[in-house]
């Protein structure tokens, strides 16, 4: 069984019908399926899918009472690359994705526990799309744009300074002097990742998968000439660090 039928087969098994041999398999097939996304940028499974192995493994971790297993890692083990590692000043936590309305049941569950909130007490939500592409962290000091770090294991990854200095939408100069941490992601719009691949099947160059994939492949070029003209924006969430 390959591993595309591999995962087709534990999607459609109940969890109940998993033993402990299914862990460490089902653990290797998802280290399989980040090094296709991360590195080969070449996904064989949608990311609801992948999303749904994850969860299994992370119940299964739990029913059998495994304490350091692989759910309790960042998944995007980004191969060797040339740029310089740099640690980020606290981890880039992952943001929980939900499919159905008894996950946000649950998350409002957990939000009234923390709040000590009768669960019949009704809070109000701002709900808003998310971005799923390439986290980057903008580190800012004495007014200017220092440095970009991409996010990897949420401790450490690659300085991308240059390339993402060609992004239009990121100010170089802030009315801020002190140190001052800005995260989320670098996104492609749909309309020039469709004109990106466009280009590549005519020069017979690479095509990539899908909008993520190109995102992060063009912030990762060596050339931030080339980087400069593949129209990226980036979102921010996050400030943080502020002195």
């Amino acid at each position: 069984m390959d591993e595309l039928q591999l995962s087709k087969h534990y999607l459609a098994l109940n969890i109940n019908d998993f033993v402990v041999f299914d862990i460490e398999k089902l653990a290797t097939l998802l280290e399989y399926h980040s090094d296709l996304y991360y590195n080969k940028e070449k996904p064989i499974i949608s990311d609801y899918e992948y999303d749904q192995l994850f969860k299994k493994l992370q119940i299964l971790e739990e029913k059998f009472d495994i304490k350091e297993g692989q759910t309790h890692k960042v998944w995007s083990n980004i191969s060797a690359s040339t740029f310089a590692k740099v640690k980020h000043s606290r981890p880039m936590i992952s943001l929980d994705n939900t499919y159905n309305e008894e996950d946000l049941r649950d998350f409002d569950e957990r939000i009234k526990r923390v709040l000590w909130l009768d669960f019949s007490n009704n809070i109000p939500y701002v709900i808003e799309f998310k971005f799923d592409w390439l986290w980057v962290e903008l580190i800012y000091k004495n007014w200017e744009l220092v440095q970009a770090i991409t996010r990897w294991n949420g401790i450490e990854w690659e300085d991308v300074t240059e390339n993402v200095k060609t992004i239009k939408n990121i100010p170089k100069t802030i009315s801020y002097k002190e140190l001052l941490e800005v995260r989320w992601e670098v996104v492609m719009p749909i309309s020039s990742f469709e004109e990106l691949n466009a280009n590549a099947l005519k020069s017979g160059w690479k095509v990539f998968s899908n909008p993520r994939n190109a995102a992060s492949g063009s912030l990762r070029l060596l050339d931030a000439s080339v980087t400069a003209g593949r129209n990226l924006k980036f979102f921010a969430y996050d400030l943080a660090n502020f002195e």
